[in-house]
């Protein structure tokens, strides 16, 4: 009998076991103690992500070996270990790609040959779950920091699948359009139109991030609220993936929110539309336009 009976799950239209995985006695007992608090899947997670200044690095070949290795050896959800000894490159990505970090959206992945529209771009092999905060406590507890910081900076909530994504190769570089003219991607890792060699490849991230989700997945918000809080905010966590990313963490780019919905919404930022708002007072001020801005009032600035 084929062990491997196939079932589909997620975005990806990726196939995995039904057979848990292969899991060892070891593991299965960890899966069992699902139900930790959360106080309990704090533990050991850092709390200044967004303040620490952490190098955020492109990893190499060894690096992504590791993090997939580790993943077996404390959780191999969904028969991961067996997906992986069906490709056995460390990236899923199908075609010729670069990794660099030009600033605007930080770690970035461009094109490094023209792809032509219809391509499958990427496969997702090494795009692991957890279902559990002990599953994902046992694999953040064999990670460095930075390590750590980057996976709760990568992984998601699976839009309607109540349970977190991650993947453990350069395809958590792939960042989020701002626009459906700069999306060059379907969920499904497929290419909307021709790629120009250099072109950076950019998803929708609301077509399979569950923003705003909690059922199933509260215990991560959680966890996640707490490492990337803001070191302004105090002790005040994001309880949401939603209410995380509007706290400016990972890759949403400039000038753009998700609103209540779900929705990618461009250019309707409060934040950068009070910035633009006052760079355009003090331009008008230098001008003399304003002249309600004048004496005391001038003198003690905006």
């Amino acid at each position: 009998m084929d062990r491997r009976a196939q079932i589909e799950f997620g975005r990806q239209d990726r196939s995995v076991s039904r057979m848990g995985g292969g899991q060892n006695l070891r593991q299965q007992q960890r899966l069992a103690q699902g139900s930790a608090s959360k106080k309990q899947s704090a533990k050991s997670i850092p709390r200044d992500c967004a303040t620490s200044h952490y190098k955020r690095l492109i990893h190499d070949a060894l690096t992504w070996r590791f993090l997939q290795d580790t993943y077996i050896e404390t959780v191999d959800n969904r028969g991961y270990s067996v997906r992986r000894d069906d490709l056995p490159s460390y990236s899923g990505f199908a075609v010729q790609v670069e990794i660099r970090d030009d600033g605007h959206r930080g770690r970035s992945v461009y094109a490094a040959e023209p792809i032509k529209k219809g391509t499958k771009v990427w496969k997702s092999t090494h795009l692991v779950s957890f279902s559990t905060p002990f599953e994902l406590q046992s694999f953040l507890g064999e990670l460095d920091h930075d390590l750590q910081c980057d996976a709760l900076l990568w992984a998601y909530v699976e839009k309607g699948e109540g349970y977190v994504s991650l993947a453990l190769d350069p395809a958590s570089f792939v960042n989020h359009g701002e626009t459906e003219e700069d999306i060059n991607l379907d969920g499904d890792c497929y290419a909307l139109r021709d790629i120009r060699m250099g072109e950076e490849l950019l998803e929708n991230y609301t077509h399979f991030i569950g923003f705003g989700e909690e059922e199933g997945v509260e215990w991560y918000n959680h966890i996640r609220g707490l490492a990337w809080q803001e070191g302004d905010l105090g002790s005040r966590t994001a309880e949401s993936t939603n209410e995380y990313n509007l706290l400016g963490a990972p890759k949403m780019g400039i000038g753009g929110v998700v609103d209540a919905a779900g929705e990618y919404a461009p250019g309707r930022n409060p934040a950068a539309w009070m910035a633009g708002l006052l760079l355009l007072v003090l331009v008008l001020r230098r001008a003399g336009s304003l002249p309600f801005f004048s004496g005391k009032k001038e003198k003690e600035g905006l």
